[in-house]
């Protein structure tokens, strides 16, 4: 029986490894998560669930876990330029889970980092993922670290913002004098190699770059997309003079805005643009995929809704507050705002099978233009809006799961309770939450707000009238389900 670790399990390649994993009968999988509720689906009698742990946890139950793992998979990394200690505070994480997996005989730790010429300055984020492979290995004797740019797969943020700029721009264009080059990899070579790792029993502190064996610039490899898949010739223009308006920050706003891509993932990939992130040494006796067929294998998933993961969003961004028990409640506003409307039933399950498929295409089941302009200004205040990228699904929901400007708070599906609660993502002054709950064949829909001092009372009751006439034609085309 193997033991596994994944720290960071719900993020784009751990969630991937997890599945992966679980699948076996060899394997006792333990799961370290910022959020244990993200991924408690997850677990079984041999899959186990954690938050990550840090130093002031540390415990002798953690010295159990981590006792004679095989492995432990190092697939975490702050993505926020808000926190301006990110770098500091990755140190420390590595520096604790080095420390303690060689204390607890773990016999192999396997570090994603990011590639980058170490001749150069590179960014922030660029340097902090190489600081951290260094800092995996300063205490521990088997660290195999993996250097990888630019993944290609359906889900990937890296591969949407290219996806969405070759559909939507004009041309291309490069503000920077000297842009950078990156050497993309398909994410089943990187999931192929993360896995091999199981069975590969030397001792090995060393560092493999990993890539595709095509080097290209990020304008070019937009280009590349818009040709090949979509069969459609755009042109780079190079605008070095408006480097000196345009700060990677301002550009990674706009980019944020366009494809709907957080800008707490978007504005650090930016800033390194200008750094190569090429593979100087590559892994011998290793196949990997074509670029153009990787670009080809991730756009027909992301089309047909094959998206098995996506990249999360930063650390600070990804905590769930404590479940507002109080928004279950009928009539208690106890300090929320709030809406319903409540209807009879006939099909509990088909209904909330119909409430599951909420968002992305499929919409919201009343005035569609109302909510794509809803959308639309949540999108020009640095929202996702109706993000139908992360909309798309092929299992049922899971906390944490995204939905265009929501996230899923809290779900169950039991033969007496039926609940989904939606949180917003949304830009408001304030917070509000989408509730839909079924009970004795009876069908609650509440809309519920906290608001945030005065101009959070006016936005809510300057669209109570919006919001009345939408939460009742939604529940009507709901139930329409019940009639078939």
């Amino acid at each position: 029986m193997k033991k596994i670790i994944i720290l960071g399990a719900s993020g784009y390649i751990g969630l991937r490894l997890a599945k992966k994993f679980k699948k076996e009968n060899n394997v006792e999988l333990h799961l370290f998560n910022r959020n244990k509720e993200k991924i408690s689906w997850l677990k079984n009698e041999k899959t186990f669930v954690y938050d990550i742990p840090m130093e002031k946890e540390y415990t002798k139950d953690l010295k159990n876990v981590f006792s004679n793992a095989d492995i432990i998979y190092y697939l975490i990394h702050s993505m926020s330029e808000e926190n301006e200690e990110f770098e500091n505070k990755d140190i420390q994480l590595a520096s604790f889970i080095s420390k303690i997996s060689t204390e607890s005989n773990v016999k192999k730790i396997v570090y994603l980092g990011g590639l980058g010429n170490t001749n150069i300055s590179l960014s922030k984020h660029l340097k902090s993922r190489q600081d951290t492979g260094k800092e995996l290995k300063k205490y521990h004797k088997n660290v195999k670290e993996y250097r990888a740019g630019i993944i290609i797969g359906a889900g990937s943020s890296s591969f949407e913002i290219v996806r969405t700029l070759a559909n939507k721009l004009p041309f291309i264009p490069v503000f920077w004098e000297k842009e950078g080059l990156c050497e993309p990899i398909f994410v089943d070579d990187v999931i192929s190699l993360l896995k091999s790792e199981v069975n590969n029993k030397y001792i090995d502190n060393i560092t493999f770059e990993i890539g595709c064996k095509e080097k290209i610039t990020y304008s070019e490899l937009v280009k590349k997309y818009s040709h090949e898949i979509i069969d459609r010739q755009i042109k780079i223009i190079k605008l070095p003079f408006l480097e000196k308006i345009f700060s990677p920050k301002i550009i990674g706003k706009i980019i944020s805005i366009m494809t709907g891509q957080p800008k707490q993932l978007v504005i650090p990939l930016i800033y390194g643009v200008k750094n190569d992130a090429i593979v100087n040494n590559y892994i011998k006796r290793k196949k990997m995929t074509r670029l153009d067929i990787a670009l080809k294998l991730a756009a027909k998933r992301d089309r047909s809704g094959q998206i098995l993961s996506v990249w999360d969003f930063p650390s600070n961004l990804s905590h769930f507050k404590e479940p507002k028990e109080k928004i279950f409640g009928t009539k208690e506003k106890e300090g929320l705002l709030y809406e319903e409307v409540i209807i009879d039933i006939n099909s509990p399950n088909s209904i909330f099978e119909e409430i599951q498929s909420i968002g992305g295409e499929k919409g919201y089941w009343s005035m569609p233009l109302l909510w794509e302009i809803r959308g639309y200004i949540d999108r020009l205040f640095g929202g996702l809006g109706l993000n139908k990228y992360y909309s798309k699904r092929t299992e049922d929901l899971h906390m944490g799961d995204r939905i265009d400007f929501w996230v899923v708070e809290y779900i169950v599906n039991k033969s007496n309770e039926k609940v989904l609660r939606l949180r917003a993502e949304m830009k408001t002054p304030g917070e509000a939450w989408l509730q839909f709950s079924i009970i004795n064949k009876k069908l609650y829909l509440r809309a519920f707000f906290e608001p945030d001092g005065i101009f959070g009372y006016l936005y809510w009751y300057s669209l109570y009238p919006i919001h009345k006439f939408i939460f009742k034609q939604m529940v009507r085309n709901i139930i329409k389900k019940d009639a078939y």
